[in-house]
C-alpha cells in the first residue's frame, strides 16, 4: 500500500530514477520504483524526490503486447570515422524476462501525447545486452504515480 497517490504527470519527473521491477495485468503496466521519483509539484525550487513507489500505465489494448514497445539501440564501428546505430525490437516476452533477472531501467527523458508515453532511458545488467540505450513508448488512457514518504 502506498500513502499517496496522484494522476497528474506534470506535477512528477522520472528523470534519473531507476524502475527495479515490472508488473503487468487486468488492463494495467506498472513500474516499481525502490528509490522513488522526482515530485515535483509548484516549482522545480520545491521539487523533491519521494520514498519507494510505482507509476502504473492504464493501458489501451487488451493485449499486453500491444501496449509496449521497447526499442533498444546498438552502436557499430564500420570504419575509424564511422559509427553507426542500429535500432531494434526487443520483444515484450523478452523485456520482461530481463526485468525480472535484475535489469533496470534508469529514466532519461520522458514525452507525452495522445494515449501515448515515450520514454528515452539506459537499461542496465541486460545479460547478453550489457548496459544498453532504449525507447520505450506505452499506449495508455492514464497514468497513476503512488509513492511513499522517505525514509
Amino acid at each position: 500500500m502506498f500513502k499517496y497517490s496522484d494522476n497528474d504527470m506534470e506535477n512528477f519527473s522520472l528523470h534519473d530514477c531507476r524502475a527495479t521491477s515490472l508488473t503487468f495485468g487486468d488492463g494495467t503496466l506498472t513500474f516499481g520504483f525502490e528509490e522513488g521519483f522526482w515530485y515535483t509539484k509548484g516549482t522545480a525550487m520545491l521539487s523533491c524526490d519521494t520514498g519507494k513507489g510505482e507509476v502504473e500505465f492504464h493501458t489501451i489494448y487488451p493485449d499486453m503486447h500491444c501496449n509496449i514497445y521497447v526499442d533498444i539501440f546498438e552502436w557499430r564501428t564500420e570504419n575509424e570515422d564511422d559509427c553507426v546505430a542500429l535500432r531494434r525490437n526487443l520483444p515484450f516476452e523478452e523485456f520482461v524476462k530481463l526485468m525480472n533477472s535484475g535489469m533496470k531501467i534508469e529514466f532519461l527523458k520522458e514525452y507525452k501525447g495522445y494515449q501515448s508515453y515515450l520514454y528515452e532511458c539506459d537499461l542496465f545488467g541486460c545479460g547478453k545486452y550489457g548496459d544498453i540505450e532504449a525507447t520505450i513508448t506505452i499506449s495508455a488512457d492514464s497514468i497513476t504515480y503512488r509513492w511513499n514518504d522517505k525514509e
